[in-house]
């Protein structure tokens, strides 16, 4: 459970004693309380303090407040330029308020003057999952630094041997932009011959058919197993030059939304050997 060790919340209620009320409320949970009255006060004191030591963890945002923009846009204006969990206060429950809230933020939305132990579940909750979803996001964040600056070509291929992702050793070796690597095919990404003047002629020519590394793909889709350090052999077009590139592969089942992808990756002994070639000349 969430702990209340002097977590700061910000009210936003135009009723000076409605807020009050809840302020007192939310200090018996052990919570430091800031209270506007206005959505354009709560928009300009978060601009101030979100940027300080100590910023608020948490905002309980009347929906109805008078004059001035109401608390959905207030919402809205405040997310556009940072995050933190919104849990909006209402004595609405009709549908349309509902999906008003649901538009902007989906942290909350408690009936006013409801039960104390609710408001204090809602406002846990949602700090909870705030969290949560920024542990993710940092993970998430890992994984692609992980991804993109692997010293082996990285690809995320479909069933059809469609490059869905490539990492930048994999832009950097094929001499593909971002844009390019995600609209191409694994035997361009690899050099393949076949591919070389036409990327989508992958997979189109009778010696497709023996392509080790299409089958590998083909291989960890169909069974999801995981396959480690296999050695193919491409019929490669390098700079112009035709030669037979040795890699080690890799292949690994890896969902990708409602298609089944593998990862793949690729040691290219020979370009490994051309590069120790280069650093022990410099």
């Amino acid at each position: 459970m969430q702990t209340t060790d002097r977590l700061r919340v910000l009210l936003v209620e135009d009723q000076s004693i409605v807020a009050l009320a809840t302020s007192i409320r939310l200090a018996r949970e052990g919570y430091e309380t800031e209270i506007v009255l206005s959505g354009e006060e709560a928009v300009d004191l978060v601009e101030r303090e979100q940027k300080g030591d100590d910023p608020f963890r948490l905002i309980l945002m009347d929906i109805d407040l008078g004059d001035g923009i109401d608390g959905v846009e207030a919402a809205r204006r405040i997310l556009e330029r940072h995050e933190l969990p919104i849990v909006f206060l209402t004595g609405y429950t009709e549908p349309e308020y509902v999906n008003r809230v649901r538009e902007v933020t989906r942290y909350g939305y408690v009936l006013k003057h409801g039960d104390e132990l609710i408001l204090r579940l809602s406002m846990e909750m949602a700090i909870d999952l705030f969290d949560a979803h920024q542990l993710a996001r940092q993970r998430q964040a890992e994984v692609e630094a992980i991804y993109d600056h692997a010293p082996v070509v990285m690809l995320v291929v479909d069933g059809a041997a469609r490059v869905v992702k490539a990492n930048r050793r994999a832009r950097e070796h094929a001499g593909l932009t971002g844009e390019e690597a995600a609209n191409t095919t694994l035997g361009r990404a690899v050099e393949c011959v076949r591919a070389a003047g036409d990327a989508q002629a992958c997979g189109r020519f009778p010696e497709c058919n023996e392509c080790g590394l299409r089958a590998l793909v083909a291989a960890t889709l169909e069974s999801g197993t995981e396959y480690e350090d296999v050695p193919v052999t491409v019929d490669a077009s390098v700079e112009g030059r035709r030669q037979m590139k040795r890699l080690i592969v890799s292949s690994a089942p890896l969902p990708q939304g409602e298609e089944h992808c593998a990862l793949v990756s690729i040691l290219d002994l020979d370009g490994l050997v051309d590069r120790s070639d280069n650093l022990g000349a410099s």
